[in-house]
C-alpha cells in the first residue's frame, strides 16, 4: 500500500519558518533578562562610590535592540532613605540611523 504524499504549499513551509524563529527570539530575550539585570546591576554599582543601585526588572527587546529598566533606584551608602534617585520606567534603544550614518 503506497502512502499519499500531503501537498504542501510554500506559505506554510515559510509560516512555520517564522513562527519557529519569532518563539527562539522570544525565548532567548527571556532567558537573557535574569543574567542582563544582574550583570547591569553589579556594573552600576562596581562604577560609582558611595552609592547603591538596584534594579527590579530589565526588558530585553531584541528587534529593536533595546532594553527597558524598571524600578531603578539610587540610593547614597551614608543615608539610604529617602532615594536620590527613582526611576519607575526608562527605556533605551539604539539610534540606528546615526550608527549606519556614522
Amino acid at each position: 500500500m503506497k502512502l499519499k504524499r500531503l501537498p504542501v504549499s510554500m506559505g506554510k513551509i515559510l509560516g512555520g519558518i517564522v513562527l519557529v524563529a519569532a518563539l527562539l527570539v522570544w525565548l532567548i530575550s527571556y532567558l537573557i533578562e535574569g543574567p542582563l539585570r544582574r550583570q547591569m546591576e553589579s556594573g552600576m554599582n562596581a562604577s560609582l562610590k558611595g552609592y547603591a543601585v538596584s534594579l527590579r526588572e530589565v526588558d530585553f527587546h531584541p528587534v529593536g535592540f533595546s532594553v527597558t529598566l524598571r524600578d531603578l533606584v539610587v540610593r547614597q551608602n551614608a543615608h539610604p532613605e529617602p532615594p536620590v534617585a527613582h526611576f519607575p520606567y526608562l527605556h533605551a534603544h539604539v539610534h540606528w540611523r546615526a550608527v549606519l550614518n556614522g
